[in-house]
């Protein structure tokens, strides 16, 4: 399970720089009769991946960095569709949305059941709700089902006022992918108010839960074997999961090489709900928005708890994390710049002791009884700055199209992290390490960009090309959130 875009320290560059090629064809189809409108769209997009350096011998325990290790390796050769229904009928409607995909790379390559269900072909509906305009000039808007609510103004980096659906990591690595495929659509309730031509409010209530969908075993970008789907162990590196743990169809997997086995995880689904209220500057520079949020949420990242000395542990899902963010954008001499803030009051942070106390170690638990729950995460606040750079320079460069430049950069910081000499154990002689997860620093910050070109018709006279190059800088510092 690795960490946010500010993983590791150090004077060394931590990024990598990809350059993925890709091709959409798109296809339309509507119809109008009387009152009833609909239209039924499909984009098909081919996409390939290729890894540019050998892998770190010293990081070749992942199933994933094995299966695709040097330079050259494709780890990923899929194609993958989009559909999207949609209905009108006077003031309501419906949409239903879905994808699929097939990855050839990964079809190549031994994988447990589950990984190969999620990484070599699957289909799922990301969208199904039901909607309505009310009120003069259709004022209220009003949607009801399965939805994907997007708030606040980042793109890359993960953690943001944006974090109200859930995301599936495999997908939202894949070339050609668009992120209205990555999200995870939720049960929620939508209501949308324009007061006037310059306030509006909005609010939802999510019924369900969804959690993060990490990567699956065998996925290039898999760091913890154990974590995801299809988890398991390659004891006899040949590629084949065997011995200690088995994919999740039967026993769940485990950690410390199988010593701990999950047995459960834990979430709530209800009492999650926001408010946002966005104000209109039509004489600020081009025009300007600056939004207030408030939201009560629960962390999509699982913390890893322990039942005491009986070598299991359970995933938690920490509940009514309270958010306040503000957000800004608008246009400045042909760039879009966006930016915002929020803090998560109570936010969850992963410690290392529940990993020990499973084992029957007492680590800050000295009155603990085999069989008694321990909790393997502390809070604290976390907060985080950024802002979004966004260009469309339109046809000329390199005879494409279309060209446009876009750049993140994000800081955050956690109130209350403890020192990490205040929280030392030790498992025998010289051997001292801390209860918080080592890595996790009191600030991070770092950056992305990424550079794409789109050139229509370009293949057959059909099908786009939309080559890009992405490029990201962990300047310094380590969070505590899932690597988008």
């Amino acid at each position: 399970m690795k960490k946010h875009s500010f993983f590791k320290t150090g004077a060394g560059l931590v990024a990598f720089v990809l350059l993925i090629a890709q091709g959409t064809l798109a296809h339309a189809f509507s119809f109008h009769h009387g009152e009833l409108k609909g239209s039924f769209d499909t984009d098909l997009t081919y996409g390939i991946a290729m890894r540019t350096e050998d892998a770190d011998t010293d990081n070749m325990q992942a199933y994933g960095n094995r299966n695709f290790k040097d330079a050259g390796d494709i780890f990923s050769n899929a194609i993958r569709g989009s559909s999207t229904l949609a209905l009108d009928f006077r003031n309501v409607g419906l949409l239903v949305r879905g994808n699929y995909f097939y990855d050839n790379a990964y079809d190549q390559e031994k994988l447990a059941k589950d990984s190969r269900d999620k990484l070599v072909t699957e289909g799922a509906i990301t969208d199904a709700f039901v909607y309505g305009y009310f009120g003069d000039n259709d004022q209220v808007n009003i949607r009801l089902g399965k939805q994907v609510i997007s708030w606040g103004e980042n793109t890359f980096i993960q953690g943001s006022i944006n974090d109200i659906n859930t995301v599936d990591l495999n997908k939202l690595r894949q070339p050609g992918r668009a992120l209205k495929d990555a999200f995870i659509g939720t049960n929620a309730a939508y209501v949308s108010w324009n007061v006037n031509d310059d306030w509006t409010v909005e609010t939802f209530y999510l019924f369900d839960f969804d959690p993060i969908e990490l990567d699956p075993a065998g996925g290039f970008f898999t760091t913890l074997d154990g974590a995801g789907k299809g988890g398991g162990f390659d004891d006899a590196g040949n590629g084949v999961i065997d011995g200690g743990c088995f994919s999740h169809d039967g026993p769940h997997c485990g950690l410390v090489g199988g010593a701990l086995v999950q047995v459960g995880s834990k979430w709530a689904k209800g009492g999650q709900y926001g408010i946002a209220v966005r104000k209109f500057f039509p004489s600020l520079f081009n025009g300007s928005e600056i939004a207030l949020y408030y939201q009560n949420l629960h962390d999509h990242v699982p913390m890893i708890s322990t039942i005491f000395g009986e070598g299991q542990y359970f995933l938690e899902y920490v509940e009514n994390i309270e958010r306040l963010g503000v957000s800004f954008n608008t246009n400045i001499e042909g760039w879009v710049i966006a930016g915002e803030y929020h803090v998560r009051k109570d936010a969850p942070i992963q410690m290392t002791a529940p990993v020990l106390n499973g084992l029957g170690i007492g680590v800050n638990c000295g009155g603990c009884l085999n069989g008694d729950r321990v909790k393997g995460y502390d809070l604290v606040d976390r907060h985080q700055l950024q802002m979004t750079f966004q260009r469309i320079w339109g046809v000329g460069f390199m005879n494409a199209d279309a060209n446009s430049t876009l750049l993140e950069v994000a800081y955050g910081w956690v109130d209350g992290l403890p020192k990490k000499n205040e929280h030392l154990i030790s498992l025998g002689p010289n051997d001292f390490r801390t209860v918080f997860n080592p890595q996790v620093t009191d600030n991070f910050w770092g950056f992305q960009v990424k550079q794409s070109l789109t050139y229509e018709a370009a293949l057959f006279n059909v099908a786009s090309v939309s080559p890009f190059v992405a490029f990201k800088y962990d300047v310094e510092g380590v969070s505590n959130e899932i690597v988008p």
